[in-house]
C-alpha cells in the first residue's frame, strides 16, 4: 500500500525541494554529519509542511474557503499543538485526509450551521475526550509519563479558551472553531495495540 502511495508521488517535489535547499547552504557532509543530518531533516520536514499547506490553502481559495479552513485549522491546531494523536502513514494519505478535514467540513459548516446548544455539547465532548485521552501518543510521538499531565492541562486550557471565544464571535466561526477542535480531540483517541 505505501509503495502505491509513494508511486502517486512520481516527482517527489518536496524531496527535490528540499535537496536544492541544503545544497544551497555552507554546510559539507564531509566536515560535519551529524549537523548535515539535521539540516536535512529540518529541510525535508520544512518543504514537506509548505507543499501540503499550499495544496490546502490553493484550495480553499479555489473553492472561496479560505478564511473558513484558515478559522477551522486554527482551532485545531491550538488544540494539536499539545494534543498530539494520529498521523497518516505517508504524505499522499496526509494531503488527502487534510483535504476532507480542512475544506470539506468547513464547506459543510458553511451549509449546515450547528444551533448553540449543540455547540455546547460538542465541547464539553471534546474536552471529555481531551481529559481523558490526550496527549496522544503514537509510534511517531514518544512522550515520557511526566510531560504527558502538563501537555494534557494545555490543551484543555486550549479547549477551554476556544470555547470562550465561541460565546464572543458569530455562529457560523464558533461552528468553525468547535469543528477543529472536535476533530483535534478525535485524533487523540488511539486504539491500544496487542503485544
Amino acid at each position: 500500500m505505501e509503495e502505491k502511495a509513494q508511486l502517486l508521488n512520481l516527482w517527489q517535489i518536496e524531496k527535490r525541494m528540499s535537496s536544492w535547499l541544503v545544497e544551497k547552504l555552507p554546510i559539507h557532509k564531509e566536515h560535519d554529519q551529524n549537523l548535515y543530518i539535521k539540516v536535512t531533516f529540518g529541510a525535508d520536514v520544512f518543504m514537506n509542511n509548505l507543499l501540503k499547506t499550499l495544496i490546502i490553502y490553493g484550495m480553499a481559495l479555489y473553492f472561496e474557503l479560505f478564511m473558513l479552513t484558515m478559522i477551522f485549522h486554527a482551532s485545531f491546531l491550538l488544540i494539536r499543538r499539545h494534543a498530539y494523536g494520529r498521523h497518516a502513514k505517508n504524505t499522499f494519505h496526509c494531503v488527502c485526509i487534510s483535504m476532507l478535514l480542512f475544506l470539506c467540513i468547513p464547506y459543510l459548516i458553511r451549509q449546515w450551521v450547528l444551533p448553540f446548544p449543540i455547540l455546547m455539547i460538542q465541547n464539553i465532548l471534546s474536552l471529555t475526550i481531551l481529559t481523558i485521552f490526550a496527549p496522544g501518543v503514537t509510534a511517531k510521538n514518544k512522550i515520557r509519563d511526566e510531560r504527558k499531565q502538563e501537555l494534557r492541562v494545555k490543551a484543555v486550557t486550549n479547549s477551554l479558551i476556544l470555547s470562550v471565544i465561541q460565546l464572543l464571535v458569530p455562529l457560523n466561526h464558533a461552528n468553525l472553531i468547535a469543528g477543529g477542535m472536535f476533530v483535534a480531540a478525535c485524533l487523540t483517541i488511539i486504539k491500544e495495540e496487542k503485544k
